[in-house]
């Protein structure tokens, strides 16, 4: 494939599956505005199938797309040759069993890439289950597949534990620590990273009334350990802490002076139309602390790699904030408009990142019949 249809083949498959996402809500909020009743039907698991098979299928059946790539397919080998044993230290568990079931499946390193795609789509797809009477599908997935589902082809094993921890938040607002400590070790399985989730119950759930200065400064304590602890053990010790310790001591490559401004302008926003937001929907409190908490890591990036990698978490918290913040509109003219400059500033996010700068290295596209 060229450069351009590599991109058209991206774009068509985000828009295809957004307009499968948008009428399976519509079937869930008919359904629900005609009989009151929540339980979702068959037309609407059948639509959401529709929207999540195109871009996991693309994903899944890549060949030698991405920065990754080739560093994935070695350490496939590397657990089928030698045993999950050998890697029990330097592997996540979680990737490796995907290993072993695409060993089992396929015996081949493809289905680990299809296994990964699958996960990942399935936790995105409960995310939207989660707020589907509050927030646009298709607002939601355009902007996942604007920023995230390029990352999502390199960092595989994050981009699961990424949608697992925004899942597992859901069980902070009901107030269910066990449901929440079993995703967040699930998340783990897959990249350890996800750990920093595990004081978030304690800070933000109701029932501690934690006073606000009490959460800023647990928080930067947290934030503080996180980002130094790496670099300490490692000048102590010769033995390598985190598999990730390497990243303490390198500079971000790929901070923009545009995604900053981004995020302080979102943050504005969200400070000041907080009292509507809430009123609106209570879970916005949450989505809002973590996603300042997680700017706090992102600032941290520009001398530590290893914050970049933690701001993930909570920088992807922004498809969802996105939309509650257009959904309040009240002048219908200008949330529609809001609507459009929306998905303008998704596919032109997609395109610079992709096609013109090729941060990701996914296009041009090659699927694995090019083998």
């Amino acid at each position: 494939m060229t450069d351009l249809q590599s991109l058209l083949l991206y774009l068509v498959a985000f828009f295809i599956s957004c307009f499968f996402a948008f009428f399976a809500q519509q079937e869930s909020l008919n359904r629900y505005l005609k009989y009151e009743s929540p339980k979702n039907t068959f037309v609407y698991f059948i639509l959401l199938i529709l929207s999540s098979s195109i871009p996991t299928i693309i994903a899944g059946l890549r060949y030698n797309v991405g920065v990754d790539y080739g560093r994935y397919v070695n350490g496939y080998y590397q657990v089928v040759n030698e045993g999950i044993k050998e890697h029990i230290f330097d592997k996540e568990i979680g990737h490796m069993v995907l290993i072993k079931m695409s060993e089992l499946i396929f015996n081949d390193p493809q289905g680990l890439f299809l296994f990964s795609a699958l996960l990942t789509m399935f936790f995105l797809y409960l995310i939207l289950n989660y707020h589907r009477y509050k927030i646009p599908f298709f607002l939601i997935l355009i902007l996942y597949y604007s920023k995230f589902y390029a990352v999502s082809l390199n960092v595989m094993r994050q981009s699961i534990s990424m949608v697992i921890i925004v899942y597992s938040l859901k069980y902070i607002i009901e107030k269910n620590f066990k449901r929440y400590l079993f995703f967040v070790l699930l998340a783990s399985m897959f990249h350890t990273t996800a750990l920093i989730a595990l004081p978030f119950y304690i800070v933000f759930d109701k029932g501690n009334n934690i006073k606000i200065y009490r959460k800023i400064l647990i928080l930067l304590a947290v934030a503080s350990i996180v980002i130094f602890l790496p670099q300490l053990l490692s000048s102590f010790s010769n033995i390598q802490f985190f598999k990730y310790d390497a990243y303490a001591t390198l500079k971000s490559a790929n901070l923009s002076f545009s995604s900053y401004l981004t995020t302080i302008f979102l943050i504005l926003i969200l400070i000041i139309r907080r009292r509507d937001l809430l009123k609106y929907d209570k879970r916005v409190e949450l989505y809002t602390w973590l996603y300042i908490y997680g700017a706090i890591f992102s600032l941290a990036s520009l001398h530590f790699e290893y914050a970049g990698r933690i701001s993930r978490y909570f920088d992807i918290l922004s498809i969802l904030l996105i939309p509650y913040i257009v959904i309040i509109i009240k002048n219908k003219p200008i949330k529609y408009f809001v609507y459009f400059l929306v998905v303008v500033y998704a596919i032109s996010t997609f395109v610079m990142a992709n096609y013109i700068y090729d941060s990701h290295q996914i296009i041009p596209y090659r699927h694995v019949f090019y083998k």
